[in-house]
C-alpha cells in the first residue's frame, strides 16, 4: 500500500490552528498516528506552524516531546493552564477581561517547554518553524521563525520559545495580553488573523523559500467545527442571564472559526487536494476552549476511525483520498 514513490520531491507543510483545550482533538490524532502505525510526524515535513494551542503542540513535536506526552498534556494538565481563575473584580478589571491569571501558563511552558530560543530549536530540529501573535496596538501581524525564514519585516527570530508561545496563545478574554516592554504595545493570541496558519505557511514557502505552489504539499489540522457555530444574537433581560463578556466571548470565537474556514477554502483554492483537513464535521455542543469535554473525546475516537486511513496515506505518499 505505501510503495508509492513520488516522482518529485515535494515541500510539505504541516499546521496546526488554534482552539485552546480543543487541541486535544489534533493531540490524539498525532499519538494514534506513532502508537498504531510508528509514524513521527515531524519526519515527514519540511515546514511546521501552529497559532495558539496550535503552537504548543508545534513546541512539542519540535523538543521532542513524546506524542503520547503532548496528549495527555490536555487530558491531565489542563487545570494547570487554565488555573488561577480570576475573580469577578479582578476580571473587571484586566484587559480584556481575562478571566484566567498567566502564571499556570507560564509554569507550565517553563516546566515542559524549557529554554530554548528559535535559534536553538532550528540548531536542533533543521527544520522551518513557525508560530503567530498579534500586534493589537499597531493592528500588525507577527510571525515567530527559525533564522531560515527571516526576509519578511513581519518575522522576528531573535526571541525565547517561550515568549512567542505566551504571545500567541494569550486569547481575549481567556489570558491578557503581553505589554511589549520598549514600545508599550499589546502583543497577543495570533487567532485573530491566523488561527488556520495553513495560508501563511504557504505564503512564507514561497517568499521566504522560493518554493513552486505545484511543490508544496499540506496537512492542515484543525480544531474547530466546519458549520453550525451556534450563535446567538442576546439583548434586553437575557442579558441578565447571559453576561456582556459572555457574548463577547462567543463572538471572538465565531470570528476565530470563520477565520479558520476561509482560510481553509482559500488554501483548498490554491493547491486542490494537495492539501489534506482534519478537523472536526460534526457540532458538538457544550465544548469550550478552557476544559476537556468527554463528548468531544469521544467525537475525536470516532473521527480517528473514520479517518485514519486518508491521513496515514497522505502522509506516506501525498495522495489524498479522503472522502
Amino acid at each position: 500500500m505505501f510503495g508509492f514513490k513520488r516522482k518529485e520531491k515535494k515541500y510539505r507543510i504541516l499546521s496546526i490552528d488554534g482552539g485552546g483545550m480543543k487541541g486535544v482533538f489534533t493531540a490524539y490524532a498525532l499519538w494514534k498516528l506513532e502508537e498504531d502505525y510508528d509514524i513521527k510526524v515531524i519526519d515527514y515535513f519540511d515546514m511546521i506552524v501552529g497559532t495558539s494551542t496550535g503552537a504548543l503542540i508545534v513546541s512539542g513535536l519540535l523538543s521532542g516531546t513524546p506524542y503520547k506526552k503532548i496528549y495527555e498534556t490536555y487530558m491531565d494538565d489542563q487545570n494547570k493552564i487554565f488555573s488561577n481563575k480570576k475573580s469577578f473584580m479582578e476580571q473587571f478589571k484586566s484587559i480584556f477581561f481575562a478571566g484566567y491569571n498567566t502564571e499556570g501558563l507560564i509554569e507550565y511552558l517553563t516546566k515542559e517547554i524549557g529554554d530554548h530560543t528559535l535559534e536553538s530549536l532550528y540548531k536542533k530540529t533543521k527544520k522551518d518553524f513557525a508560530f503567530f501573535a498579534s500586534n493589537f496596538t499597531k493592528a500588525k501581524p507577527i510571525i515567530y521563525a527559525s533564522p531560515s525564514l527571516s526576509k519578511s519585516t513581519l518575522v522576528k527570530n531573535n526571541i525565547s520559545l517561550i515568549e512567542a508561545l505566551r504571545t500567541s496563545t494569550a486569547a481575549p478574554f481567556y489570558f491578557e495580553p503581553m505589554l511589549e516592554e520598549d514600545t508599550d504595545h499589546l502583543i497577543m493570541d495570533g487567532g485573530l488573523w491566523a488561527n488556520n496558519p495553513s495560508l501563511t505557511a504557504i505564503n512564507l514557502a514561497v517568499s521566504e523559500k522560493g518554493i513552486k505552489l505545484s511543490n508544496i504539499e499540506v496537512l492542515s489540522f484543525g480544531q474547530s467545527f466546519t458549520d453550525d457555530l451556534n450563535f446567538k444574537i442576546v439583548k434586553g433581560k437575557e442579558l441578565i442571564k447571559s453576561p456582556m463578556k459572555q457574548q463577547f466571548a462567543q463572538l471572538l470565537l465565531s470570528v476565530l472559526t470563520l477565520n479558520q474556514n476561509t482560510q481553509t477554502l482559500l488554501v483548498k483554492n490554491l493547491i486542490g487536494n494537495r492539501v489534506y483537513r482534519y478537523e472536526p464535521e460534526v457540532f458538538q455542543s457544550g465544548v469550550a476552549v478552557d476544559k476537556v469535554n468527554n463528548k468531544f473525546i469521544n467525537y475525536t475516537k470516532v473521527y480517528w476511525e473514520k479517518n485514519k486511513n486518508s491521513l496515514v496515506d497522505f502522509i506516506k505518499t501525498g495522495n489524498n483520498t479522503k472522502e
